[in-house]
């Protein structure tokens, strides 16, 4: 083979290796994601990922820099991130718009936990003025269980077509599960009418007027902070 051969087919090699690489990682050095017997599939690492309910949520950084994946969702194009750096990515991702998380995927062999599962010693009690900002912290074990059995055994009802004069976030977090916090929405429509939501199965159920009096009674929010 004559030299210059040789080279013509060197670039050659080269190019197509380069054209495979590119239908695997975006030119910013995002996986490429796309989705494979109903899942979230990533060709390059070969891990499956499942979309978590509505109230499982990332925990958040304060900064997205690099995204992990890309998924092109129609006109849309989806941007994953890392959850945290103590987390590893073939686990957990964060779906991210505007640096703010809206969604969690987690691997398909991977088990979500229910609320009691979850073994939550922390609740961030957040309050939805034009966003979610931090307006209570509850540490106290036995409040944190107040809450998950009224939740548990409150009447089930229908969610309510009127807007609430006051809506919460409940958000439990856990040292088991560094990855993503879960949710319940506490509603408040007056003359004692308070309800607990569950985003993720639908689920709205009556609880005590008082289960959060501690925590709500003030005006003052804890430090205003978007979440």
């Amino acid at each position: 083979m004559s030299k210059k051969n040789f080279l013509i087919r060197a670039v050659t090699l080269l190019l197509l290796a380069a054209f495979a690489l590119s239908a695997l990682v975006g030119c910013d050095g995002a996986y490429k994601m796309t989705i494979k017997n109903n899942m979230y599939y990533i060709r390059s690492t070969g891990v499956y990922y499942k979309a978590a309910p509505l109230n499982y949520m990332p925990v958040g950084k304060d900064t997205y820099d690099v995204p992990y994946a890309r998924h092109k969702n129609g006109d849309l194009t989806e941007i994953y991130h890392t959850v945290a750096a103590n987390v590893d990515p073939e686990d957990y991702l964060a779906l991210v718009y505007d640096n703010y998380v809206s969604g969690l995927l987690y691997a398909s062999d991977i088990t979500l936990p229910s609320y009691r599962e979850f073994d939550a010693n922390r609740v961030l009690v957040l309050s939805n003025t034009e966003v979610w900002v931090s307006y209570a912290e509850i540490t106290d074990q036995e409040q944190i269980d107040k809450i998950l059995d009224a939740f548990e055994n409150g009447e089930k009802i229908e969610y309510p077509a009127s807007e609430a004069i006051e809506s919460y976030r409940l958000s439990f977090s856990s040292e088991k599960y560094p990855a993503f916090t879960m949710t319940l929405l506490f509603y408040n429509y007056g003359e004692g009418r308070t309800y607990i939501f569950n985003r993720g199965t639908r689920e709205c159920r009556v609880v005590p007027d008082d289960l959060l009096e501690e925590y709500l009674g003030s005006d003052e929010g804890d430090d205003g902070v978007r979440v």
